[in-house]
């Protein structure tokens, strides 16, 4: 990366191409002798984060976060002895389906749970969830501080884990004597999840999204595994093995944690 003011620029022709999905500029005409440091900012706005290669032909800029469909961009970078260029741009990405979003576990939560799930369509845009989430309670007010500022995504960025403050919701702790769970029983949470949040690619859920559950007596009982109920599938079929559990399971824990085994072979 370079800083701004780097002189006057020269005006000559450049070759610009954006890649489709808007996670890579190349500048097509840069000589071999180009500078491989480069700055790429918004015509309106400060410089972007991100990765330069030199190349003999061309310059690659790949932003940490995907060019913004129609925003106009400029290019700076120092070429030989023709001195600073510049070179304009923008990006319309081709229409996509927004991302969509979706709460687990659904329906219910103990007011004393500890975490609860969002799972996204798409790889989503990362380190800024306290910024694109509000948690309200059942007369709609927001709640200062439910999170912790943890933000822990899975390996494919589809699943963020959402930590409630362990102060809040651990039992025999000051905040929680001092202030209760974040959510009492009998209430409704809702969680807003803002419409300005983006996938990888550059598109955004376009309208804000409401999630709802309903807040249940606290859980203290731990699973109780003698009460599950293991159903096999017929011999022969292709039927699935079903498990059923004495009560609602972490899901996310359940698929590292519960593994069928077949003669000695998982």
């Amino acid at each position: 990366m370079i800083a701004a003011g780097l002189g006057a620029a020269v005006s000559e022709p450049v070759t610009v191409k954006v890649a489709s999905d808007g996670s890579r500029v190349e500048l097509l005409a840069a000589s071999p002798e180009a500078d491989p440091r480069l700055l790429v900012r918004p015509v309106d706005g400060p410089p972007l984060l991100g990765r330069v290669e030199s190349r003999p032909d061309r310059l690659v800029f790949r932003p940490a976060l995907p060019f913004l469909p129609g925003r106009r961009y400029l290019a700076e970078w120092r070429e030989g002895s023709s001195g600073l260029r510049q070179a304009e741009f923008r990006w319309d990405s081709p229409k996509r389906r927004p991302p969509q979003v979706e709460l687990r576990p659904q329906g219910s939560l103990p007011a004393n749970a500890l975490k609860l799930y969002l799972h996204f369509s798409a790889p989503m845009e990362q380190g800024v969830f306290l910024d694109r989430l509000r948690l309200l309670d059942a007369a709609g007010h927001e709640i200062t501080g439910p999170f912790r500022e943890t933000e822990l995504w899975s390996p494919d960025g589809k699943r963020l884990t959402l930590w409630f403050h362990p102060g809040r919701q651990k039992t025999g702790v000051n905040l929680n004597l001092d202030e209760g769970p974040v959510l009492p029983e009998g209430q409704t949470g809702t969680l807003v999840v803002s419409g300005h949040w983006r996938d990888t690619a550059g598109a955004a859920l376009g309208h804000d999204v409401r999630l709802k559950w309903e807040v249940i007596s606290a859980d203290h009982s731990p699973p109780a595994m003698e009460r599950w109920t293991i159903l096999p599938p017929p011999a022969g079929s292709s039927e699935a093995l079903s498990v059923r559990f004495d009560e609602p399971l972490d899901p996310a824990m359940l698929e590292s944690a519960l593994t069928v085994v077949r003669e000695g072979t998982a």
